[in-house]
């Protein structure tokens, strides 16, 4: 995993490195706008964020300044476990900044995880149904580039859980209010 994580840090740095290396020149600094005129220049309808929280990636594509869509992959190879996750949503400001937005996320999130030792074997599969809170955070020197902390996976989980342990099979299946939410930060680079 921590190679998996160094290895997506490192290409975010190059997606940063590489525009702010192709970038023109600074115009002349413009005249001092109001606080209005600054707001609107963070409009982020149209604006595709791609970024990783370590433990895969993510894309948010804002719809208008106040609605995102969101998906996300996961994925973690170990040597006797190995997991995979899907997930797609949707991102709502409920209270804007400047440079901050406070987030209410939704969405559905569906993970697998497959772990195997001698003849001990287990497959659990689990959705997720539910939402969190985020708050993201751009910086005003490189306005492409986002931190977000999040909570999410706050809803119902409903999980089955095969396992096979010296040829005795079970099965077994769960739906509960989430007790585990997830909290997170991500990193995310936007392009217009």
């Amino acid at each position: 995993m921590r190679k998996v994580t160094v290895v997506l840090a490192a290409v975010m740095f190059l997606f940063v490195a590489a525009n702010m290396a192709v970038a023109a020149p600074a115009p002349a600094p413009a005249p001092v706008k109001s606080a209005a005129a600054t707001y609107d220049s963070n409009d982020r309808a149209g604006q595709l964020g791609i970024g990783t929280n370590g433990q895969g990636i993510g894309v948010r594509y804002w719809l208008n300044d106040d609605t995102a869509l969101d998906g996300n992959l996961s994925f973690l190879f170990g040597e006797d476990d190995t997991e995979f996750g899907i997930g797609g949503g949707a991102a709502f400001a409920l209270k804007k900044w400047t440079y901050l937005r406070l987030l209410v996320l939704a969405g559905i999130q569906i993970d697998f995880d497959n772990y195997e030792v001698g003849n001990f074997k287990q497959d659990i599969t689990n959705v997720n149904i539910g939402g969190g809170l985020g708050v993201e955070f751009r910086f005003q020197e490189i306005p492409n580039l986002s931190f977000e902390a999040y909570v999410s996976r706050l809803g119902i989980d409903i999980t089955n859980t095969d396992t096979s342990n010296n040829g005795h099979d079970t099965s077994d299946s769960t739906t509960t209010f989430a007790t585990q939410p997830g909290i997170g930060i991500m990193v995310r680079y936007y392009f217009k």
